[in-house]
């Protein structure tokens, strides 16, 4: 167990090559400034060594973390973390109320304009300001006179990181905070008690699918979220370019299951030249949003929206077929039948592609919390939704081999660059 002086001295020399990484890759050093929001994104940097910059940053977040758990002590921390919902509640408040982009960049407004704008109590609009302050979003100097920081001018910013922070501050946390209490139900009830959180959070709906789809402005927020997400770099579908061969495959058909509005169907489009992507929903809503977006994008003819149930046989023959986070929505018997659904079209020698979280090896260790924080945190979302789970590598293997015997693991690359997903690849002969 490190102690406090130990933790210190890494935080330093952690510090040090981080710097000195940056300074490599012509990046910016991070401060809390408005003009350097600092997001770590390497890709688009010849000389940044991307795999040693987020090793040393991962490094110095843990030791961070452990440091002020120690100086914390238990009582402390464990407040801290019961606080937690407070935080993602302010956060909700900012981008609901639109107050960072109230806030011209580069200048300051005064406290009281801002309650006018707003149209809430002085006290309430003040306090939720404040406390955004406490949480390093907004400065107040002097006072009464609010300023952006680096993070406060990002969600001004970055349409796609409000759309991102307020479905968090909605729905998902909506159901994440009901968790506990679906679970003692379940433990005191059994089979009779709910089926997951979501069904406490959302108790007037079956699941979490069908208050999307009756819920016309939280379809809205997730159709957002999920385009938005997908820009974020540690959720791009951008990894997939490199995951996989798709030059094998020549002009070939790749078919997304599960697609949405196809946003990474455009990714390979706009990547590989070649290759004719399918974008199958269920939901027509995304499918039209996906195919104003092709035409704008000019792959209109290159990429086809279709209506799919994915538990309905699949009728496209295609050389690839993509799961991109679908399979962690259900329990392991329900994605038996989804890839049992894909039997009808597949030809031998086709390919499933898997793009999910893998979750880490065990034993869990707090010396490495933060590399696999968004793994643990997405896991429990699953949980409380859907009552599913992210999974193991082996745990992918069981499903496709119940599912027929003539599926064959390929192999898996795991979470490049600091991505959420790993490519998991099984073959068809």
């Amino acid at each position: 167990m490190a102690t406090i002086s130990e933790l210190t001295q890494e935080i330093s020399s952690k510090a040090a090559e981080l710097e000195q990484l940056l300074n490599e890759a012509s990046l910016a050093q991070p401060s809390f400034s408005e003009h350097s929001a600092h997001d770590f994104d390497s890709r688009h940097s010849q000389n940044t060594n991307s795999e040693a910059l987020r090793q040393a940053r991962n490094a110095l977040i843990n030791a961070t973390q452990g440091l002020t758990q120690l100086t914390m002590g238990p009582i402390d921390y464990l407040c801290s973390l019961s606080w937690s919902a407070a935080k993602v509640a302010n956060l909700g408040s900012l981008v609901r109320l639109e107050i960072p982009r109230r806030i011209p960049l580069g200048k300051t407004r005064n406290l009281d304009d801002l309650v006018a704008e707003i149209g809430l109590p002085a006290i309430v609009t003040a306090r939720v300001i404040r406390y955004a302050i406490a949480n390093g979003i907004f400065y107040e100097d002097p006072v009464n006179v609010i300023g952006h920081t680096a993070s406060s001018a990002k969600l001004a910013s970055d349409r796609d990181l409000h759309n991102y922070c307020l479905m968090w501050s909605a729905e998902i946390s909506s159901h994440l905070v009901k968790l506990p209490e679906a679970l003692y139900k379940k433990q005191v009830y059994g089979p009779k008690g709910p089926e997951s959180a979501a069904n406490l959070a959302f108790p007037e709906f079956v699941d979490i699918f069908e208050y999307f789809e009756k819920r016309t402005d939280a379809a809205q927020r997730y159709s957002l979220y999920l385009g938005s997400r997908a820009k974020i770099p540690c959720w791009s579908a951008d990894f997939l370019i490199g995951a996989w061969d798709w030059d094998s495959i020549g002009s070939g058909t790749v078919v997304d299951v599960g697609g949405s509005a196809g946003s990474t169907s455009v990714i390979l489009a706009q990547a590989f030249p070649f290759l004719r992507l399918v974008s199958e929903d269920v939901a027509p809503a995304a499918l039209k949003e996906g195919e104003a977006i092709a035409l704008e994008l000019q792959l209109g003819s290159r990429i086809s929206f279709v209506q799919h149930d994915f538990f309905k046989p699949q009728k496209i023959s295609a050389k690839v077929y993509i799961f991109k986070s679908i399979l962690h929505d259900w329990p392991d018997a329900t994605c038996v039948k989804i890839i049992k659904a894909l039997l009808p079209a597949l030809e031998s020698g086709a390919h499933v592609l898997i793009a999910e979280t893998l979750m880490p090896a065990e034993p869990a260790l707090r010396t490495n919390a933060w590399d696999f924080e968004g793994r643990r945190v997405e896991d429990q979302i699953m949980i409380a939704g859907h009552a599913a789970h992210e999974r193991t590598l082996e745990q992918f293997k069981a499903i496709f081999a119940e599912a027929s015997d003539s599926f064959h693991f390929v192999g898996a690359k795991e979470g490049a660059d600091g991505s959420m997903f790993s490519l998991i690849d099984f073959k068809f002969s």
